[in-house]
């Protein structure tokens, strides 16, 4: 139908789970138009990706009071990403003048609850 379902599940500050079910279209080669519900729709760009490993995602905006947010994600398809593409995808990070410096990576421990 022109779009693929988004499932994003994860932990909040108070240790509890939340999930959320989404859409994304393809808005033009390398944008995806992410929607879920009762939030502001984003543009996710697909900075590199090598279809069975990994993707490296950024996006940013402009809240209404003028704040700049910028999120980066490194999206695999397994729980434990291989260093090497961990580290191909922070060179296209950093290639794109994105700081990561300011990555903080996420437990992926074998004890995680939604997995």
């Amino acid at each position: 139908g022109g779009f693929v379902e988004v499932n994003n599940v994860a932990r909040n500050v108070f240790n509890l789970q939340t999930t959320i079910v989404g859409e994304a279209y393809v808005k033009e080669p390398g944008v995806l138009q992410v929607e879920f519900p009762g939030h502001i729709p984003a543009e996710y760009h697909i900075l590199d990706t090598d279809y069975e490993n990994y993707s490296a995602v950024y996006n940013c905006f402009e809240t209404a009071n003028d704040t700049h947010l910028e999120y980066g994600w490194l999206l695999s398809r397994t729980q434990h990403l291989d260093q090497t593409y961990v580290d191909l995808a922070l060179d296209v990070f950093a290639s794109n003048g994105i700081d990561i410096t300011l990555f903080e990576p996420t437990y992926q421990g074998d004890d995680c609850p939604y997995l």
